[in-house]
């Protein structure tokens, strides 16, 4: 579902259950957010939560991650990197809850995606680290 799309489905959804419609930044073409491929080994299946965004089942958290962290706050990073991002590295990460090499590439390939793609600022800082900033983008 293409950010535009997912916009009027949240500003439905908020006004028939008598909520605001969150801001969120405007649609740009090249953005992809379809979900990784049905028939890939490790298939993620994320669903958005009120006051979450997108979970995939591991982590509702915001907690600062970088190379060498580990655990559900990881895999919920890769799950959510399948999920969303179009990218190689992010296609092709495995969910294995280990911060290494691949997953800050496929970290640092998102933000700069969002950096090109969307706009106002601030801009992501390309850094491969997962921030409040970064968290937010990748639960958008």
């Amino acid at each position: 579902m293409n950010v535009s799309k997912r916009l009027a489905a949240t500003a439905l959804t908020a006004a028939l259950l008598g909520g605001g419609a969150a801001l969120a930044p405007p649609a740009q073409a090249g953005v992809s957010w379809a979900a990784a491929p049905a028939a890939s080994p490790q298939a993620v299946k994320c669903k958005h939560l009120s006051g979450v965004g997108y979970y995939c089942g591991y982590y509702k958290g915001t907690a600062t991650k970088a190379s060498g962290s580990s655990g559900s706050a990881v895999k919920e990073i890769q799950a959510l990197l399948r999920y969303h991002w179009k990218t190689t590295p992010g296609k092709k990460l495995a969910v294995d809850g280990k911060f290494g090499s691949k997953t800050k590439a496929a970290v640092k390939s998102f933000q700069t995606q969002i950096n090109k793609n969307q706009h106002p600022s601030p801009k992501l800082k390309v850094d491969g680290i997962v921030g409040a900033h970064t968290w937010w983008w990748l639960r958008y």
